[in-house]
């Protein structure tokens, strides 16, 4: 009798890959979609109501929009930071899973949630400062506080937990990693440029935001007593002596309101152009991950 060999069977493949971040990537460009929605609707009313030779509060819309669009282009990326951490991870395990605790997963996604709801209150307030602009005609520091305030927290949030991420993937990066984890320049410009150019815009907005005299009676009012954290140079202090300095030019022939504003603003493109000049590469550069295994039936 002839004996037959059994057939060869099948086999299966199963691939494991980090699709799920771009599922987060999807849900966060949503609420940045939304947000830049109302945001060119509003400026659309504002453009049509207040011509640029008749109005202060079009110039400061029309520099509240810029700082709005600059951020979410450079925005727009922020999972991609979750994205390169589960990648660190993922190659620290040799290809077999991330070695990021449950916790930290979440903690991430609500991170990156909690900067498209920041950008979303930031286009709402913008949107709010277009209805102040077009029913009163009148340009004060609570109008547009607001947002500054929002901007920078938005910065500040976005600085401390780059420090995080930074900091877990040194701490799991291997000797044997490739080039492109071994550094990351582009972590350090954004650290840096957030926090600081986020506490040059808040200075003359929280010494002068109450206080309509002079400098030096504001300052006294903010600081009755002398300490040594004033002299730092990035203190509200010195940061709104050096607006003094520069009020003259910034707001000349117009309120102290219309300055503050503008030193804001400035502020804020800096800190965008700088991030865009230096590191907009990275946007596009992303790392990705994918494992095929295969499985045979046994016979």
């Amino acid at each position: 009798m002839t004996q037959t060999t059994p057939l060869e069977s099948h086999k299966f493949k199963f691939k494991t890959s980090m699709r799920g971040v771009d599922v987060i990537q999807t849900v966060y460009a949503l609420l940045i979609a939304l947000g830049l929605r109302d945001v060119f609707a509003a400026f659309y009313t504002i453009f049509q109501q207040a011509p640029p030779d008749r109005s202060d509060n079009f110039l400061i819309a029309l520099a509240l929009f810029v700082n709005i669009i600059l951020l979410s282009v450079r925005f727009f990326w922020v999972p991609r930071n979750f994205r390169r951490l589960y990648f660190e991870t993922t190659f620290s395990e040799g290809f077999s899973g991330s070695k990021l605790r449950t916790w930290e997963s979440s903690f991430n996604i609500f991170v990156i949630l909690l900067h498209g709801l920041l950008h979303f209150l930031l286009c709402k307030q913008f949107e709010y400062f277009v209805f102040i602009a077009t029913t009163y005609d009148l340009l004060a520091t609570a109008s547009f506080a607001t947002y500054v305030y929002l901007h920078a927290s938005l910065l500040i949030v976005n600085a401390l937990w780059i420090i995080y991420t930074t900091w877990r993937e040194d701490d799991l990066r291997k000797a044997d990693a490739p080039e492109m984890l071994q550094a990351k320049p582009a972590s350090r410009v954004w650290i840096r440029s957030n926090l600081l150019f986020a506490l040059i815009a808040l200075g003359p907005l929280v010494i002068f935001a109450s206080c309509s005299s002079p400098l030096g009676s504001c300052l006294q009012a903010a600081y009755p007593e002398s300490h040594w954290l004033s002299a730092l140079p990035t203190s509200a202090y010195s940061i709104a002596t050096l607006f003094s300095w520069v009020e003259p030019l910034l707001g000349s022939g117009h309120s102290r309101d219309f300055a503050i504003a503008w030193w804001a603003m400035a502020a804020f493109v800096i800190n965008s152009l700088l991030d865009l000049g230096f590191t907009s590469s990275y946007y596009v550069l992303l790392e990705d991950y994918e494992e095929e295994l295969t499985y045979a039936r046994k016979v």
